[in-house]
Parts: structure tokens; C-alpha cells; sequence
């Protein structure tokens, strides 16, 4: 029985492996991209070492600690009597909130990012060409909400109000979303116990819909709580996307949608999926290394290191991101 057992546990290691293949490649290689910003860049990119700051103020290793001294006595000559005892606390570092800093250098070719090293340790040049002049928005010409009202005042007037769709007014259906959930959310606060209070919606989502009109097709966008009318024509070009912004931002899509089973909620089914066979993963190479009476001593002497490895750079990070 256990032979029956320790054999589907080793299929079940070797098969999941192999299905979940292209999420693990995925995964590791988009989460390398975010350390390194080089690779597959959509712009030039190159870095710069210590050396350049030869002879500059950036040059020697800044004392943050006779830094923040400056600070302190700064406080006290400032404000006298009151922040006379103010001193430096002993034993806590010292340190910059953020590695790096910015600055952007505008040219007649493009912008030019610049990241530097807070420490004088170097940093990178990306340069940004000029974008080309983006074609004009075609603006709805219904639009109603803060979008400037179509030419000659032509296009129809909002439902209930005197002024022509497009200026500032705000088109109110009855029975919206927002008015719904605010009629609503009292019967939540009864059946949940929450204590009673002045209830206001600050977000509801647009309704999404197509119109055509005049030979044309948009896409409208209605917002019940701010009452505003949007929409862009259908056959509008959506700017590309690198393929760099499209893998990191698949590692980062995460949450499932409430409604039902779109493309997201089969994305991050597969992301939990690999989430759970990782930890399965482990659990059974453990196992199966145990089965391997040989390598049992050295197995333990490297479970032992990676243990304490890991703890403590668990410990360091906790330390580092909660003072952040």
C-alpha cells in the first residue's frame, strides 16, 4: 500500500511538472525582468559606474551619520531651549528612505532619464525619444460631463436638463446604480451589525455600451454617480503595447473578477494553481528524497542551511520593509 502511494505521488510530481511547464517559465522570467531593466527594454538603456563622479561632490561616500547630526543641530539652533536635548539615537542605522534618486534632462531629441546611485555607486541613462504627436481625440459629440460642448451647440439635450449635452451638466437617470446601492446599503448595515452613519458612494463602474449613429459606431461610457457621458469611436487605434509592459504586467494581474468566468478568472486560476503545486512540489521532493537512504545526512546538512538562510534574510527584509 505504501508503494502504491509513494508511486502516484512521484506520477503526480512528474505530470503536474510537465503541465504547469510554461506558468513556471512564465513566472521566473517575468519576475526576472523586474531586476533587470535591460533586458528587453523598449528604450536605450545603458549604466554609468562610480568613476564618473571623480572629482565631484559625488565622489566621496556621504557620512550619513555626521549628515543627520547636521540635521539635528539645525533643530536646535532653529527652535532654541526646546530641541536643546535632541541628540542621535545610538545603535539605530542611519539611512536613506530610497536607494536612488532622479532627474530628468529635456532635450530637443527627447527626455532623458536619469537614475543615480544615493550613495555615489553610479546608476543609468534611459532615453525617451520625443513622442510623436498624437491625432487629435474625437470627442463624442453627445458627450455630457466636462468635455467642451460640440460645435454650433448642435447634438441633443440631456434628458430633464435645458443645457445641450457636452457643457458641464450631468445626465441623472432614475433608479441608477448609485441610487440603488444608497437605497440599499442600510438593509447591509442592519444585517451585518455595522453602526449606522451617513452612507456616500464614491465609485460605481461605467456602463460600457455601443451606439451608432450618423453611419458610425462608439463606444459610450455612462457614470451613474457622476452623471457623465464619454465615448470614442470604435474603429479608434489603441497604442501598442511593448512586449515587456505585456509580460510583467500578466505576472502582476491577480484577483478574480465576481461575475463570471472571463479570461482573467481562467489566468489566475492557472496562478493559484501553480501557487498550490509549488508547495506540493515541495513536499513531495522531500519525500522522495527521503525514500534515498544515501543521500539522507548531506539532504539535511543542505535543509538545516537553506532554513537558516532563509529565516534570515526573513527577518532582515521585516526589518527593512517596516522601517520603509
Amino acid at each position: 500500500m505504501v508503494r502504491v502511494v509513494l508511486h502516484w505521488i512521484r506520477r503526480c510530481h512528474l505530470y503536474l511538472g510537465i503541465f504547469l511547464f510554461p506558468w513556471a517559465v512564465l513566472y521566473g522570467f517575468t519576475g526576472f525582468l523586474f531586476n533587470h531593466p535591460l533586458v528587453m527594454s523598449d528604450q536605450p538603456l545603458e549604466t554609468f559606474g562610480r568613476e564618473v563622479w571623480r572629482g565631484t561632490p559625488m565622489e566621496p561616500i556621504p557620512d550619513l551619520d555626521a549628515t543627520a547630526r547636521q540635521v539635528i543641530e539645525a533643530l536646535q539652533q532653529r527652535h532654541g531651549s526646546g530641541a536643546a536635548e535632541m541628540k542621535l539615537v545610538v545603535g539605530q542605522p542611519v539611512r536613506y528612505a530610497n536607494d536612488f534618486a532622479f532627474a530628468t534632462l529635456k532635450t530637443a531629441e527627447g527626455d532623458i532619464h536619469l537614475l543615480f546611485d544615493a550613495l555615489g555607486g553610479g546608476g543609468t541613462i534611459r532615453r525617451s525619444p520625443t513622442a510623436k504627436p498624437a491625432a487629435p481625440e474625437e470627442i463624442f459629440p453627445w458627450a455630457v460631463g466636462s468635455t467642451p460642448p460640440a460645435k454650433n451647440g448642435d447634438g441633443p439635450k440631456a434628458k430633464g436638463s435645458e443645457h445641450p449635452a457636452g457643457t458641464t451638466d450631468q445626465l441623472v437617470l432614475e433608479n441608477s446604480l448609485a441610487d440603488r446601492l444608497k437605497a440599499s446599503i442600510p438593509a447591509l448595515l442592519k444585517a451585518r451589525l455595522l453602526p449606522a452613519g451617513e452612507v456616500k458612494i464614491t465609485s460605481v463602474p461605467d456602463l460600457v455600451f455601443g451606439v451608432e449613429t450618423q453611419g458610425r459606431q462608439w463606444k459610450v461610457s455612462y457614470n451613474a454617480l457622476k452623471g457623465t457621458v464619454s465615448g470614442k469611436p470604435v474603429d479608434a487605434v489603441a497604442p501598442a503595447i511593448s512586449w515587456r509592459r505585456f509580460l510583467t504586467r500578466m505576472h502582476l494581474t491577480h484577483g478574480y473578477p465576481m461575475s463570471s468566468a472571463t479570461t482573467k478568472w481562467f489566468w489566475v486560476i492557472g496562478a493559484d494553481t501553480i501557487a498550490l503545486v509549488l508547495v506540493y512540489w515541495g513536499g513531495s521532493g522531500l519525500l522522495m528524497w527521503w525514500q534515498i537512504k544515501s543521500t539522507r545526512r548531506w539532504g539535511l546538512v543542505v535543509l538545516a542551511l537553506s532554513s537558516l538562510v532563509a529565516t534570515m534574510l526573513a527577518i532582515s527584509m521585516y526589518g527593512l520593509l517596516s522601517a520603509a
